[in-house]
């Protein structure tokens, strides 16, 4: 009977020792999942946030060179891709709010990755934006570091500099981001 009971406690710490090292497993590979799903949701801030646009961008963009009396403002750069469902939305609930007089197109440029200029995507651009620029070979979307689309970058027109950034296409985001320095001026104005 005793051999019969060291057995059974040997088979239970066993089997305790199983249970142990399969929840460690499940603690580790959760942990993994959850940075995964946070890469994926919210990726690492480009290494262009806080420096200036590349050249080959600023170039292209001829509103970023006008002088304003604003100066320096905010300037929002979107980019979008043909092949993306979500820009068409971000670019007609844009065009809403242009249409409302909430947000001007002089203030947003858009870069565009398509074949050519005739897709739909670079269409519905062009009326959002004074500036649309067609990256056919995904140049610009990657000296910007851009991972995904919709995008949109915010500068300073003064030193063509990136102080933010969101990836979704969220039309709030560039309200506030152009509102956001319309109250610095005026503040700064008033005094």
């Amino acid at each position: 009977m005793a051999i019969v009971d060291i057995v059974l406690v040997v088979a239970v710490l066993l089997l305790f020792l199983v249970i142990l090292g399969v929840m460690r497993e499940t603690v580790i590979l959760d942990g993994k999942v959850t940075a995964l799903s946070q890469l994926i949701t919210k990726p690492p801030a480009p290494s262009i946030l806080r420096k200036s646009i590349p050249n080959e961008l600023a170039q292209k963009l001829s509103t970023l060179h006008e002088p304003s009396p604003w100066a320096p403002r905010v300037h929002i750069i979107l980019f979008l891709r043909a092949t993306c469902g979500g820009c068409e939305d971000v670019v007609a609930r844009l065009d809403d709010v242009i249409k409302r007089r909430v947000v001007s197109r002089d203030n947003i440029s858009c870069v565009v990755a398509a074949d050519s200029e005739e897709t739909s995507i670079f269409h519905a651009a062009r009326s959002i934006s004074r500036d649309t620029v067609l990256d056919a070979s995904g140049s610009l979307f990657d000296a910007c570091e851009i991972r995904g689309a919709p995008t949109q970058l915010a500068i300073w027109t003064d030193t063509l500099r990136v102080f933010d950034y969101n990836l979704g296409g969220d039309v709030e985001w560039i309200r506030q981001k152009l509102q956001q320095r319309q109250e610095t001026v005026v503040a700064t104005s008033a005094r």
